[in-house]
Formats: structure tokens, C-alpha cells, sequence
């Protein structure tokens, strides 16, 4: 409960007469939203809380994803920044994508890449499947969607966690081995 109590809500007010049309609109407002308003650990996606005063019923809809669902971001905060090679290396991560990042990964699986920017700097991609138990698959654009995320939103590149993988785009001084 702990954890409720530290979630934003939405709160929602209906007029409510008595206890049978309380059980009423909550049955209405289970089908309309189509949802388990018990859900398990597992389904822990969305939780639905009824404070009912004296004739007032207050709604509240907490949205929480869970953990598997969380992003964790992870900008650097030292090093080579991307300065006027930002661009340049989102055609890098491209071509990352199309050509190594996009498959078929065994669990843990990686795929580190060093490509060449235009000022003797470097970047270094690598994608990483978190799952140590099951295989998975990503297409060219999910994975440049997450590459794009660590060149635009981080001056010096970044290494974040969505859902199943770990995506770092980290620029160095220096070039490819």
C-alpha cells in the first residue's frame, strides 16, 4: 500500500445513492474499462481504488507498468560528447541497425560495433538482450529507436534498459580498432 500511496492519481467523481448503486457503477465501470480490478503480481498494470464518502464516490486510476516494462536511462556524464557529429552518428546508428542490430539474440546476447565519425571520434553501439533465459528477436527500427534515444538525449551518449534490452551509443575519442 506504501507504494499506492506514492503513485499521481486521476481522480474522477460520481454521485453515488446508497450501497446497491455503489455495487452497480463498479460493475459498470469494470466493463466499460474492460479490466481485472484484481489483478496478480504479474498484472500488476492497473489498480483501481473506490473511497467512497457520504455520497460522493471518488474514482482513482493509478496506470503502473511493471518492472519488466520500466526504463531505466542512463546518460554518461563525462567523455567525448557529440557536439556537431549528433547527426552523423544517427546515420551511424542506421546503418548499426540495419546491418547487426536487427535479430535473432540468444539470451544475454550482444552486439557491440565501433564505426568511425567524421572528426576523429568514434562511436561504439552495442545492443544486449537482457533475458538470461529466453531468446528474442528485434526488428532495424525498434532497435534504432533506442539507439536514437542515447544520441538525442544524452550530450555524451548513454546506456539504457527498455523492456527486454540494453542499448548504449557512447562517443570516444579516437578511431575504430
Amino acid at each position: 500500500m506504501e507504494l499506492l500511496n506514492m503513485m499521481p492519481t486521476s481522480t474522477i467523481s460520481f454521485g453515488i445513492n446508497g450501497p446497491e448503486e455503489h455495487d452497480q457503477k463498479t460493475r459498470d465501470i469494470e466493463a466499460s474499462l474492460d479490466i481485472d480490478i484484481q489483478p496478480t503480481a504479474q498484472q500488476f498494470v492497473s489498480i483501481l481504488l473506490f473511497h467512497c464518502t457520504a455520497s460522493t464516490m471518488y474514482f482513482s486510476i493509478f496506470a503502473l507498468a511493471s518492472a519488466a516494462s520500466l526504463a531505466s536511462a542512463g546518460c554518461f556524464t563525462g567523455g567525448e560528447n557529440w557536439g556537431a557529429e549528433r547527426q552523423y552518428a544517427l546515420n551511424q546508428a542506421t546503418q548499426y541497425c540495419q546491418r547487426l542490430g536487427a535479430g535473432c539474440y540468444q539470451p544475454k546476447g550482444e552486439r557491440p560495433k565501433c564505426f568511425n565519425l567524421s572528426s576523429g571520434k568514434k562511436v561504439d553501439f552495442n545492443l544486449q538482450l537482457r533475458d538470461d533465459v529466453v531468446a528474442r528477436c528485434i526488428d532495424a527500427n525498434e532497435c534504432y529507436d533506442g539507439m536514437q534515444k542515447e544520441i538525442n538525449g544524452c550530450d555524451h551518449g548513454g546506456n539504457s534498459k527498455y523492456t527486454n534490452w540494453i542499448y548504449t551509443a557512447d562517443p570516444n575519442a579516437g578511431n575504430c580498432a
